[in-house]
């Protein structure tokens, strides 16, 4: 299971520079995104009704930090 990553890159300072900007972040980061499993909507963290449940959602947030 892959429960959670996210990945960033940080903006050049020469770039930041030019803008007026102390430091900028562009980040992507998402939960529940991928399962490896045989059985559809199976999850293999539950432990009481062999696990069928409602389906994990999957969140996918885009995001940028600044600080000016």
């Amino acid at each position: 299971r892959l429960k959670s990553t996210t990945l960033s890159f940080g903006i050049p300072s020469f770039t930041l520079e030019k803008l007026k900007i102390q430091n900028a972040r562009i980040f992507i980061s998402g939960q529940n995104l991928l399962t490896w499993s045989k059985i559809k909507n199976y999850d293999p963290e539950v432990i009481h009704n062999q696990g069928y449940n409602y389906p994990q959602q999957k969140v996918v947030s885009v995001g940028i930090n600044l600080t000016l």
